[in-house]
């Protein structure tokens, strides 16, 4: 692993005993402080028993701790460490000092935080903002289906990897040292621009507070503004509980999509019933990336993050239209782009497995002869965000059918005679019969193979225009295992295929 360098936007380390050197398990060799807050600092140490480099966050020893509080972070620190997903920043350890420092042991990401992108950046495209939500839904979702909640989401809290992955650290986190230090209004720690209605008026906290905070961040991503700002803490919060701001569409500041928009606006809504579940949000946002052929969310944003190059310029704004043999002719011409995506992304070495989301492939032009592909167009691996995998070409057409057959011009009359023979009309040729698969897939991503050959991989659901008869379809991923079956596909009809992708024996 390459060493990270020291965040752009953490704290200076100061001086004093909160940043000297932890007092740690032997095990942990500290190398370097990688910054400090309010209630914690982060080091880089290598773990000498697993031979591996870890990030260690470190309490600072003033927090008032009490024997209540040193069993709330054991069992929030197991907690946090039963979750496993790729969008969540893994735990791995973690130690409630008597004599020496409470600390956690957790995975050391090589990247930095979506705090300093946005300070470098100001702000970020729209369609960079719907990406990172669906990865961070993902995260999010995986933890609220295991009962966890984080308490204090915001772009500071969001790793971003040198692949553009997305992790969440912190989990569980906030809820530990919730009760070992209140501000002057009583409102339990934290930033109070990302707090709920319901954390402001001193309520419990539940997975719909995760998404109200998401909703101040994305906002603050599309618009480099916050939603809640006033000179005073006490202002921010009076504002949240009146569930006063300017919608993200209105600034004028960026351009943002319509649904993008409308959800950021749902999160943000005062009554937590009103806003929506991180599931229904992956959902959603799948299904809008989708619309709009965005295909490996993943790779694209560590496109923009690392490269600075921005989907937007190569996404089609208007819902993409089914296929129908007139653009036959167009959907081949996706097809071999998707095709050469697929090979390019075999072919790169290193770093980590594409998790197969969203990404942005060029739309099909429909015209007599297809253009050829941008000079700028992005890498083919791109056609492939975790976790919801989103759409390539539509169908597998190797090539364009045959125009029709003309009308068949009725021959002249015979002579009749008696030994004439009787004229027999020949039937005009009839067409080849097309059927739909309707593919769903669900345990992770897929390269979709027909008969041998690649047609596109896959998101949640996905329609594929093939020959009326029995096919092979296989379903590949390197990280769960293979899935063959023979099948039918009726004329004119439509065959629903179900697959639930299973992990590697």
């Amino acid at each position: 692993m390459s060493q990270p360098q020291p965040s752009a936007a953490a704290p200076a380390p100061a001086k004093g005993p909160a940043l000297d050197p932890p007092r740690t398990d032997p095990r942990y060799q500290v190398l370097s402080v990688l910054g400090a807050g309010g209630m914690a600092a982060v080091w880089r140490a290598r773990d000498e028993r697993l031979g591996r480099e870890v990030a260690l966050k470190v309490l600072h020893r003033n927090l008032p701790f009490s024997s209540s509080m040193r069993d709330r972070l054991e069992r929030e620190a197991k907690v946090a460490a039963s979750l496993t997903h790729e969008n969540v920043v893994q735990v791995y350890d973690y130690s409630v000092g008597t004599e020496g420092d409470s600390y956690i042991a957790m995975e050391l990401v090589d990247g930095r935080t979506l705090r300093e992108v946005l300070i470098e950046r100001q702000k970020l495209p729209w369609v960079v903002v719907a990406l990172a939500t669906y990865e961070l839904c993902r995260g999010l979702a995986y933890a609220h289906g295991k009962g966890v909640i984080h308490r204090d989401l915001k772009p500071d809290n969001v790793m971003v990897s040198r692949s553009g992955s997305l992790k969440i650290a912190d989990f569980g986190i906030a809820r530990a040292i919730e009760h070992t230090q209140l501000t002057a209004t009583g409102v339990p720690v934290g930033t109070p621009a990302y707090l709920s209605p319901e954390q402001v008026r001193g309520e419990k906290a539940d997975a719909r507070s995760d998404i109200f905070a998401l909703g101040i961040s994305l906002y603050e991503l599309t618009t480099g503004k916050l939603p809640f700002d006033a000179e005073t803490s006490t202002g921010i919060m009076y504002q949240i509980v009146e569930g006063r701001f300017t919608p993200p569409e209105k600034l004028g500041t960026a351009e943002i999509d319509p649904e993008l928009a409308a959800l950021i606006n749902r999160c943000l809504a005062p009554k937590a019933a009103d806003r929506p579940t991180a599931a229904q949000i992956v959902e959603l946002v799948g299904r809008m990336l989708q619309q709009r052929q965005v295909v490996d969310s993943r790779h694209a944003l560590g496109r923009y993050f690392v490269d600075g190059v921005i989907p937007l310029t190569e996404l089609s704004h208007a819902p993409r239209p089914k296929a129908r043999p007139a653009v036959w002719a167009g959907a081949a011409l996706a097809l071999v782009v998707v095709a050469s995506a697929v090979t390019f992304g075999m072919t790169r070495g290193g770093g980590e497995a594409p998790a197969p989301v969203l990404s942005p492939t060029p739309p099909v032009a429909v015209a007599p002869k297809p253009p050829p592909p941008p000079a700028d167009a992005p890498p083919a691996d791109m056609l492939q965000q975790g976790p919801v995998q989103m759409v390539p070409a539509e169908g597998n057409h190797s090539h364009s059918p045959p125009p029709p057959s003309p009308a068949p011009v009725p021959a002249p009359a015979p002579t009749p005679t008696s030994t004439s023979p009787k004229h027999v009309a020949k039937a005009p040729p009839v067409p080849h019969a097309t059927g739909t698969l309707h593919l769903t897939v669900r345990g992770g991503w897929a390269d979709v193979r027909v008969d041998g050959e690649v047609i596109g991989r896959t998101p949640t659901e996905r329609d594929f225009e093939l020959k009326a008869g029995s096919h092979m379809l296989e379903l590949a991923n390197p990280h769960r295992a293979p899935y063959r079956k023979v099948v039918r596909i009726p004329a004119g009809g439509a065959l629903n295929e179900e697959v639930e992708l299973q992990p590697v024996p």
